[in-house]
């Protein structure tokens, strides 16, 4: 909401070519956002609106400039990929650090001290290479498994719902390899449409 209002590059993006020609309440986006979701919960097993919309954009983008698809840079096709990837990661982060804030302090291991550090989040999710997601999602899911391990002791928090939360997250999310004796991430065909979609909105 602030880029919004102070933010010329944000407005110009949007199409408005002076600060404060239009207004917008946040009840505006949490209201589309629950659209979404409606939309989601009626129609399983269909893209995502927003994903979809990404990609009318971008074939759009490409007929305006006239590039030929037939041709191209080899990491291109994986654009719609690593968009995904990116998503589940910060999924991931969000749910975990809202589970890690409901443990005492003491009980927290130094990988989960870590997580709460200033600038950590931006570490993992905005420094980390492509090649990398995969194996920092199946770290950070590997640390939700850490929390509820440590949940075991202390039956004040078992029922919070940001430890539910990351129950549910686990399941929808991965499998335990009982050979390597760690959870790793599912495929992407393989998650519902109907999983967990933010760390604060069940």
């Amino acid at each position: 909401m602030e880029q919004f209002y102070f933010n010329y590059q944000i407005n110009y993006a949007l199409g408005i070519r002076t600060l404060g020609e239009m207004n917008l309440a946040p009840r505006t986006i949490y209201e589309f956002r629950e659209r979404i979701y409606q939309y989601t919960l009626a129609h399983p097993g269909e893209d995502d609106l927003i994903f979809e919309q990404f990609i009318k954009l971008t074939e759009n983008f490409i007929k305006v400039a006239g590039i030929d698809t037939d041709e191209q840079r080899m990491d291109s096709s994986f654009i719609s990929s690593n968009i995904k990837k990116a998503g589940r990661l910060s999924l991931a982060y969000d749910v975990l650090e809202q589970a890690v804030k409901t443990l005492p302090k003491e009980y927290l291991s130094e990988p989960l001290k870590k997580l709460l550090e200033n600038g950590y989040k931006n570490q993992i999710l905005f420094r980390t290479k492509i090649n990398e997601t995969t194996s920092k999602l199946e770290m950070l899911i590997n640390l939700c498994s850490e929390v509820l391990t440590i949940v075991e002791n202390i039956p004040e928090i078992v029922d919070k719902k940001e430890i539910k939360i990351l129950e549910r997250f686990i399941s929808e999310q991965s499998t335990y390899d009982s050979d390597k004796l760690c959870y790793t991430p599912k495929k992407h065909d393989d998650i519902s449409s109907s999983s967990l979609q933010s760390a604060y909105d069940e």
